[in-house]
């Protein structure tokens, strides 16, 4: 509708290879549908819209995969490189297969993110010169976040080489970014050693390290665990939504314990209720309702198993499980209270 968006004139370059070498053609762009002519001598290397990348709006080149193999190689805008990839990545010959395999130790940091292989291709069994560089990436790339996606990618390698690798980067990388995704990555993989090097890791006493450390305990910690967390909550280590998902991470562990350990996590609600940050306060409400809701189901759960026992005449297992249902009761009314009031509208 042009007359809510009106056309501009935008104008924009046009580089053309060809048997004589790289050209520029300037053109301007006035209409709805534009029609453009060019020439060229011998073989048409590649046709580049926008040589300069500056156009903010999204469009689609429909050319031969030639033609963005020749982009990646000759082209020195990001845009126009990142997007030879993508077409690559699509396709699967020789050339592509190459380019893909040299992007990986493109210059440029992002480059050689975008050039990993999927996971599902791992699978497929990529070669043992593509894997062994993707390693290579993993332990020696200069930038973190390039060492922590070829991780992500090398985890789709067998079970126990890819806990080996996990295991190795979070015990020499020297970037706390890199060893927190890759404690995250080893949760997924291996449970077990996860717990392990996870409990290893509190000795570090880095923030950044502890987010995920807490990440891992909400799944797979123990009574043990909870130390940690009144320790570094306690401690006020935390700042901002690192503190809230620490909060949610002890929350989401104290839910899978005994009730003695339940109650005794009032003290933490109520100290956090004082003392918490700002993202803390915004979401204690949600934190106390979804806390409520899971010993409401138990509470339910109770009452199933109190009707069966009643039905067998077992009174005394009925006046056990009858107990306990009265402490999830009380449990649920003191965290209520703690619930923030609703706020008033006019």
């Amino acid at each position: 509708n042009t007359d809510d968006f009106p056309l501009y004139k935008l104008p924009v370059n046009v580089a053309i290879w060809d048997a004589n070498g790289k050209r520029t053609e300037k053109i301007v762009l006035e209409n709805l549908e534009e029609n453009f002519t060019f020439s060229f001598s011998g073989e048409l290397k590649n046709i580049l819209f926008d040589e300069q990348q500056m156009l903010l709006g999204k469009y689609y080149e429909e050319k031969p995969l030639s033609q963005y193999v020749h982009q990646y190689y000759n082209s020195s805008r990001y845009n126009a490189r990142a997007s030879a990839i993508t077409m690559a990545q699509r396709s699967k010959n020789s050339d592509s297969e190459k380019l893909l395999f040299d992007a990986l130790k493109d210059p440029f940091w992002n480059i050689r993110i975008l050039a990993l292989p999927s996971i599902e291709n791992v699978k497929n069994d990529l070669g043992i010169e593509t894997i062994a560089r993707i390693k290579e990436l993993a332990k020696s790339d200069p930038k973190s976040q390039v060492r922590a996606a070829a991780l992500k990618t090398l985890c789709a390698l067998p079970k126990e080489e890819a806990t080996e690798l996990l295991k190795a980067a979070i015990s020499t990388d020297q970037s706390y970014a890199v060893i927190s995704s890759a404690l995250a990555l080893l949760t997924e993989i291996n449970t077990e050693e996860a717990l392990i090097v996870a409990r290893k890791l509190m000795k570090e006493e880095n923030a950044t390290l502890n987010v995920s450390i807490a990440g891992v305990l909400q799944q797979l910690g123990t009574e043990e665990d909870i130390l940690f967390f009144d320790k570094n909550l306690k401690n006020n280590s935390f700042k901002g939504y690192d503190e809230l998902n620490v909060f949610v991470a002890y929350v989401v562990l104290i839910l899978r314990m005994e009730i003695d350990l339940q109650e005794k996590s009032l003290e933490f609600y109520t100290f956090l209720k004082e003392k918490g940050g700002a993202a803390v306060q915004l979401y204690f409400g949600q934190i106390i309702e979804y806390s409520n809701s899971i010993y409401l189901a138990k509470v339910e759960e109770l009452d199933a198993e109190i009707a069966e026992l009643e039905e067998a005449k077992s009174f005394g297992a009925v006046f056990e499980k009858k107990k306990l249902k009265q402490r999830y009761e009380d449990l649920i009314a003191k965290l209520t209270l703690l619930s923030p009031a609703p706020v008033a509208i006019d």
